[in-house]
């Protein structure tokens, strides 16, 4: 919206906008984030799936904050029996029946065990379950 204004730098200092104007998928920081065990919550997950818990790991199709590409490479630092076979499993469609009996698309999700991870068509960051 001030994108053409003369006081963009007053604006962004104003808002903490602190990011630089281009993207890159190939970010260092997130990298080095990915693979820093103290910033790095993969362990925990790795925990509680020793302990018998079940994960459900639900990613939104459009997630812009963290991304299917992005979050599927973290997953694999989750330590899990039989890793190779979840890797190489192909992913499943879940389906169900909206409100006026239309077969739609859930997800695509792989399983193993206690763990599940779902890319959910259409949904951004925050994935809405029932």
């Amino acid at each position: 919206m001030y994108k053409h204004s003369d006081k963009v730098s007053e604006i962004k200092s104003a808002l903490h906008i602190t990011k630089p104007n281009s993207f890159s998928k190939y970010n260092t920081t997130v990298s080095e984030r990915l693979t820093d065990r103290n910033l790095n919550t993969a362990y925990v997950f790795s925990d509680l799936l020793t302990q018998g818990i079940q994960i459900l790991i639900n990613i939104g199709q459009f997630d812009m904050k963290d991304g299917v590409i992005q979050t599927l490479e973290w997953t694999k630092q989750i330590e899990l029996e039989r890793r190779d076979k979840f890797d190489s499993q192909a992913r499943n469609l879940h389906k169900y029946i909206d409100g006026d009996g239309i077969e739609k698309i859930g997800g695509y999700f792989r399983h193993a065990s206690n763990f599940t991870l779902i890319v959910t068509p259409k949904a951004g960051h925050m994935v809405p379950a029932s």
